[in-house]
């Protein structure tokens, strides 16, 4: 370890100079003092190896075997809003009965849920707040004594699509 000079690119330190202490490389080679670059221990974050993406022109490195593929990138608004998704989108009570409807998170961040719209007569109720990614809501939904159709609405935050679930009352 050496302690260097660096410019250091940070607000208030522009055009000054601060000593930092810096590791060096260094072996004897053929009786000589030769300093060296290890290239291995450059790519070590604080998050593991660092790999290289290929240069231009190369063709990239295939995958290791069972190496798990990333999930295809929706092309489309639609096809990101479709990754928010009810497992049913009508449900059919009786007066007094109770259902539930299982939403999944397939986007790739947290998301949030919340009733907009309920029903007169009608309890709807999320289990939490906010989804992980692969996380799933569940959507309890009671009917009371008096309760009639009609339709429950659900907002995606915050990207905004919203999920429409169908109440008949038989």
């Amino acid at each position: 370890m050496v302690i260097c000079e660096h410019y250091l690119p940070a607000p208030g330190f522009q055009g000054k100079t601060v000593k930092l202490l810096t590791p060096f490389n260094w072996k004897i080679e053929n009786g000589q003092w030769m300093w060296y670059v290890d290239k291995d221990a450059m790519l070590m974050t604080p998050f593991g190896k660092m790999t290289l993406a290929p240069r231009t022109g190369e063709p990239a490195a295939p995958p290791a075997p069972g190496t798990p593929q990333p999930p295809p990138i929706p092309t489309t608004v639609g096809q990101f809003f479709n990754l928010v998704k009810a497992d049913k989108t009508e449900l059919s009570l009786k007066p007094g009965a109770s259902d539930k409807v299982v939403i999944s998170n397939g986007t790739p961040g947290v998301v949030g849920l919340e009733i907009v719209q309920q029903i007169p007569g009608v309890a709807a109720k999320l289990d939490a707040a906010y989804y992980p990614t692969g996380g799933q809501a569940v959507l309890t939904v009671h009917a009371g004594p008096q309760v009639a159709s009609g339709v429950i609405i659900l907002r995606v935050k915050p990207i905004g699509p919203r999920i429409s679930i169908k109440v008949s009352v038989e």
